[in-house]
């Protein structure tokens, strides 16, 4: 006998309320998975699609008075849908919804995503356990539990999580009736749920740095997610999509920000009217050295001078030793201009610095890149995050950072989520060191 007459022989009578599942509902999921890579990522995305359809199908046909939005779930944000393994953000009137997908339940506990009870971003009002039996094209709405009522049990007994990043639910936690469900989404007001803001918050390139030297086992197909990473490792990647991107299929990220150890934009030679082969490859222009008094040409020249005027009018000090370049790009459908200035200097302890001023906006004629962000970091942090806002009078954005010798920045430009690009690390090794100036302070 084998396993489809088996899973037949448990349902030879299904209850009334069991949903049938059409062609095109299956399709559908089928759809949204290939996509994914890992045959278990691939497999849950499967079940998440299922459950989502047919749980929109119970709820159209028994509450169609009620406002009921699919789109904006966690099952059309990718990479959650592979890796979440529930879909949360069903959004039923005022009220969140995640629902929690099974195969044929044989024991009495719901697999319970770590996730969605502990990330405010992913939590709900209301958790329902949707039991789908791909088999045979069915699915059952086994029960629900409102959030508040899940704390209050999980307080007076803790449930031990799992090494998969999840928790078993009891069963006979669940109301059984889901009817009572539709009676609640009709009844009862909406409270606020915690908000996102208290997630933490890492940029990709510093996640990128942390799990570099894991990336042989994150990337095996033999390996799942929660072989290699803790959940506290596991975390704070949910406050980065393109984290989670990288570590799925680190091949398709072509715009993934490099590591401060790969080939670098050394800086340091244009103070010597020379650029590095890199620098030249990736298209960069050097241009001459600061000049209050250039002409008025209309150029990239005269562009950068009257830019670096303005900003020594507002207060800000700009050596005539300074040396720039710019690189002209496009980012999604946006022409962007890049200048770089640097220069470097001896502090009061004999400390040799050097500091690099960015200035990102858009070549003359080219539109107004209101949204784009600038993003400045070292081997640890964000230094800087600037965004051209729609209501700002700036055509530019500005980022001034500085340091030692042996210190790098790496410069992120962001049109939006899906599209970035990160430049080389910016270094300062000149293979000479000319003679640098002392600072006054």
């Amino acid at each position: 006998m084998n396993r489809l007459t088996d899973i037949a022989s448990e349902f030879e009578v299904l209850p009334p309320e069991a949903i049938a599942l059409t062609s095109a509902q299956i399709d559908r999921a089928m759809q949204l998975a290939q996509p994914i890579e890992r045959d278990t990522q691939q497999w849950q995305v499967y079940l998440n699609s299922l459950s989502a359809f047919a749980f929109e199908q119970w709820v159209r046909e028994w509450a169609s008075d009620l406002k009921f939005d699919l789109q904006s779930c966690s099952l059309f944000q990718s990479p959650y849908s592979a890796i979440l393994g529930a879909v949360s953000s069903v959004a039923v009137g005022d009220f969140q919804l995640c629902l929690l997908p099974m195969g044929c339940l044989r024991n009495r506990q719901v697999s319970l995503p770590r996730a969605v009870i502990e990330l405010p971003q992913f939590i709900a009002h209301f958790y329902v356990a949707v039991e789908v039996m791909e088999e045979l094209n069915m699915a059952l709405i086994r029960g629900f539990i409102p959030f508040d009522r899940l704390q209050s049990y999980l307080e007076a007994t803790p449930l031990v999580a799992e090494t998969d990043w999840t928790y078993s639910l009891p069963l006979n936690w669940l109301e059984p009736n889901p009817n009572d469900l539709l009676l609640h989404l009709r009844c009862l007001q909406s409270y606020a749920l915690p908000t996102p803001s208290s997630l933490p918050t890492l940029s990709l390139s510093a996640i990128q740095s942390q799990l570099s030297p894991l990336l042989p086992q994150l990337q095996s197909p033999d390996l799942e997610l929660w072989e290699v990473l803790s959940w506290e490792e596991m975390q704070p990647l949910f406050s980065c999509p393109d984290a989670i991107a990288w570590l799925l299929a680190p091949s398709k990220l072509p715009t993934a920000r490099p590591t401060l150890t790969q080939l670098a934009v050394n800086v340091g030679l244009w103070l010597r009217d020379e650029m590095d082969e890199l620098t030249e490859q990736l298209a960069w222009v050097l241009l001459p050295a600061f000049d209050l008094e250039a002409p008025g040409l209309r150029s990239p020249v005269q562009e950068l001078h009257g830019l670096l005027q303005q900003l020594t009018t507002e207060g800000r000090s700009i050596p005539r030793v300074a040396r720039s370049a710019y690189l002209d790009f496009t980012l999604g459908e946006q022409s962007l201009r890049l200048y770089a200035v640097t220069w470097s200097f001896i502090t009061q302890n004999e400390m040799p610095v050097w500091t690099l001023l960015l200035i990102l906006g858009a070549p003359p004629n080219a539109k107004q890149p209101i949204g784009i962000k600038l993003l400045v970091e070292d081997r640890e942090r964000v230094l800087v995050e600037q965004t051209l806002e729609d209501s700002s009078q700036e055509r530019y954005l500005y980022a001034q950072v500085g340091g030692t010798l042996e210190e790098a920045f790496m410069v992120t430009a962001i049109a939006n989520r899906e599209e970035s690009i990160t430049f080389p690390p910016f270094v300062f090794q000149p293979e000479t060191h000319p003679r640098l100036p002392k600072t006054e302070a």
